[in-house]
């Protein structure tokens, strides 16, 4: 099987566990199998007289990986904190405002109706 029918297959069989799944094309697992997809194919194309890829260097590799994932892991559930703390801000202060709105109005009513019950 050469290594275009490979690649094909294995993007065939991307797409029917996105469908599968409802994952979109912009979900973080699609980007670490793309990713890992890239790092295969870069192994595919060293040549005859390189040297082999070693134990080591794979690891390596997957070590970096594996921390820069962490440390997406970590800021994106740092800006999720955030988002939530926002949303939560957001809702306070309508409550905040609506009740304002009630005491303006009421204090206007009753300003309305002393001026008016002493003016006339």
């Amino acid at each position: 099987m050469s290594d275009e029918a490979k690649d094909t297959d294995l993007r065939t069989a991307i797409a029917r566990w996105q469908q599968k799944h409802g994952i979109g094309d912009d979900d973080p697992a699609i980007a670490c199998v793309e990713l890992f997809d890239l790092y295969v194919a870069s192994l595919r194309q060293r040549t005859p007289d390189s040297p082999p890829l070693r134990f080591e260097e794979f690891r390596s590799t997957l070590e970096l990986l594996d921390a820069r994932s962490k440390t997406f892991v970590k800021h994106a559930a740092d800006l999720t904190h955030e988002l939530r703390q926002s949303a939560q801000t957001q809702r306070q202060l309508r409550r905040v405002s609506a009740v304002s709105l009630v005491l303006t109005a009421l204090a206007t009513f009753t300003a309305g109706l002393l001026l008016g019950h002493f003016l006339w």
